[in-house]
């Protein structure tokens, strides 16, 4: 909404080690992005950092300590180290009906929202796709609940989203929309 603030830079997807199933940098998670009305870079689109949704990038990021590059100390961060180095890629414009995918380990963040017309939102409707090589995502979510136990293609998102527009029992939705 317009007036929003900044929000904190963060990764939807945390990643401290290997995936079992998955080739290095193969995404576990992709998520998309439609935009459901024009946004221009006044209504607070979304920042991606590109190369940040690494074992490397996260364990520096959120400090672990894991090895010396992730270990905070007096007068070194190395997350003051990425934000400072890493490019930011913006999200607008982005036409309405237009898409955006990417892997929610990527460091992002959505922008201020200073519109002057409080009536702009930056809406989007958004989904994300598990890879089927994966049992779990076996990382901590910051959104997407119960993804881990979805079992809906995308065919049969439609015929449910049909379904509930239609006033017609949609029972997948409704199983998603419970989860905790």
């Amino acid at each position: 909404n317009s007036g929003a603030r900044r929000q904190l830079v963060h990764a939807d997807n945390v990643c401290l080690e290997p995936v079992v199933g998955l080739e290095d940098g193969e995404p576990i998670i992709l998520t998309c992005f439609i935009a459901l009305q024009d946004t221009d870079p006044t209504m607070g689109p979304t920042v991606w950092m590109p190369g940040t949704h690494t074992i490397d990038a996260h364990n520096r990021f959120f400090e672990t300590g894991r090895d010396k590059s992730s270990t905070k100390t007096d007068g070194y961060s190395p997350k003051n180290e990425i934000l400072k180095s890493s490019k930011a890629v913006s999200g607008a414009p982005l036409p309405k009906g237009s898409c955006v995918i990417f892997d929610p380990r990527v460091l992002h963040c959505a922008g201020a929202n200073v519109c002057s017309d409080p009536t702009k939102t930056r809406a989007l409707f958004y989904m994300s796709f598990k890879n089927p090589r994966v049992d779990h995502p076996g990382c901590p979510s910051t959104s997407g609940y119960g993804i881990a136990t979805a079992e809906l293609t995308l065919e049969q998102l439609v015929k449910e989203l049909i379904h509930e527009r239609n006033g017609e029992p949609a029972r997948h939705l409704a199983l998603l929309a419970s989860s905790p």
